[in-house]
């Protein structure tokens, strides 16, 4: 037997909440007499999103506001639409990397190459960025920077018997990318007659 995969929507409205929950009653309705479907009541709250955001695919959603920001004499701000990364998501993507509160090494990773460590904790961290690059305030996420910069160092300093700063300073390197020269962790291995990895 086949279920039907449960959607989601984010509907947007202007309005007194009593509408919105007459606009809710009759979506319930349409959908259980239509459509032979159930309206989740938890998981379908009504918020008001200028004092309040609402949570959708892991974003915040709210109203902005600020009278302090203008452009071209407007506050051009007031009154759109804006993503946020959620601070509780920020702490939960940080608690793989933390042993009593502090970065810790990754274990699962220690008999890897450092190519491999490096890699790794790139790609994790360059995935959770990516998803998250909407949001107006994407720099919340430096937190999880260094969490994660910090375990991928005590990572590689276990698996060499040095120190963090000695790790650092061997992997620390200067990229060109299309805005300007970034600073990063490289971990390069040499190739006959090819482009090294790195």
């Amino acid at each position: 037997m086949r279920f039907p995969r449960p959607t989601l929507h984010l509907l947007g409205f202007t309005g007194p909440k009593a509408e919105a929950e007459e606009i809710k009653q009759r979506l319930a309705a349409f959908l259980r007499e239509d459509l032979k479907l159930e309206l989740s009541h938890d998981k379908t709250p009504i918020t008001h999103a200028r004092t309040r955001a609402a949570r959708f695919l892991g974003y915040e959603i709210n109203v902005r506001h600020n009278s302090s920001k203008a452009t071209r004499g407007r506050r051009a701000v007031n009154g759109g639409i804006g993503l946020r990364v959620p601070l509780d998501v920020v702490k939960a993507k940080c608690v793989p990397y933390l042993a009593r509160g502090k970065p810790e090494r990754q274990a699962a990773l220690i008999n890897s190459d450092d190519h491999t460590i490096v890699a790794t904790f790139g790609a994790i961290y360059r995935g959770i960025v990516q998803y998250y690059l909407l949001a107006g305030d994407v720099h919340r996420l430096h937190r999880l920077h260094w969490v994660m910069s910090t375990s991928m160092l005590k990572t590689l300093a276990g698996k060499h018997r040095s120190t963090v700063s000695k790790m650092a300073a061997k992997h620390k390197a200067k990229i060109e990318t299309p805005h300007g020269l970034r600073t990063c962790f490289e971990a390069r291995i040499e190739r006959d007659g090819r482009k090294p990895l790195s």
